[in-house]
């Protein structure tokens, strides 16, 4: 399968036109001020530009989730304090010309059921707040700009690219995933290989399917390649991506201040947003 091909080719043609102007806020790069409640000076207008979707109004889904502003507030704070990257705060894909990365936050949206192993519905549909984080990964893909997507965001990326996801009713692991701490198994060579045995939660009811259930469903042969990076112990996936154009989706919820390791994640974004 090729998995960065069928993200830069995927149809948003039935997509509303809703999703394309939707506007949480205005985009807007961050304030003097706001750089300085960070304890840093505003970066140079020379510096890349780390595009942020506002994930803070989107909490369709049942439960809903407090920690969707938390993480995109900490990942820009370590970009501007650490990388000295410009931060630009933006609602939908119109507004990424002007952007060296992206950042997709964890947000709860629905997923788009025909994503799934098992339907419960054959209806190809995508809520609003799922086409706008669409939207957005198929505009960076076309423009060339490195992506990390967090949790439901990775889950979307990976179905878009053709991958299968799973409910956790679906499968069979000896590891409770909703709060299990466990250790990541990561693919050698990989921009996650200095992960390893990185303690994670992913906290969430879906997960991508694991390689044998994808090469069934998908009816991929042997020497195809699935843009897997990093496992739980039981052989879930948590880490996926395409390491030739910059797209990381990961399925935890990374938190930078607590492990360090996981700074290496930004620091190879960093280095794709600069060859950009």
């Amino acid at each position: 399968m090729n998995f960065y091909e069928n993200l830069r080719t995927f149809d948003t043609t039935n997509f509303s036109e809703e999703s394309l102007t939707q506007t949480c806020d205005n985009a807007k790069e961050l304030s003097s001020e706001m750089y300085q409640s960070m304890g840093v000076k505003k970066p140079k207008s020379s510096r890349p530009q780390v595009a942020i979707l506002l994930a803070d109004n989107y909490g369709s889904a049942e439960g809903g989730c407090d920690d969707c502003p938390g993480i995109s507030i900490q990942i820009s704070m370590i970009l501007a304090r650490w990388a000295g990257y410009r931060i630009k705060r933006i609602s939908n894909a119109t507004q990424l010309d002007d952007c060296d990365l992206l950042v997709l936050p964890q947000a709860c949206f629905d997923l788009p059921q025909h994503f799934f192993l098992t339907l419960i519905t054959k209806e190809v549909k995508f809520s609003l707040e799922a086409e706008v984080f669409a939207r957005c990964i198929v505009g960076a893909v076309n423009k060339g700009i490195p992506i990390l997507a967090i949790g439901n965001s990775a889950f979307l990326l990976a179905g878009m690219g053709g991958l299968k996801l799973c409910r956790r009713e679906d499968i069979e692991t000896p590891f409770d995933h909703t709060n299990m701490e466990h250790a990541l198994e990561v693919v050698e060579d990989s921009v996650f290989y200095g992960l390893n045995d990185l303690k994670v939660h992913s906290q969430h009811s879906a997960f991508v399917a694991p390689p044998k259930i994808q090469r069934e469903e998908l009816r991929l042969g042997a020497d195809e390649a699935l843009p897997f990076w990093a496992f739980a112990r039981d052989g879930m996936p948590e880490g996926i991506g395409d390491f030739e154009h910059g797209i990381i989706g990961v399925s935890w919820l990374p938190n930078f201040y607590e492990q360090e390791k996981q700074m290496l994640l930004l620091a190879w974004l960093c280095e794709k947003a600069e060859e950009k």
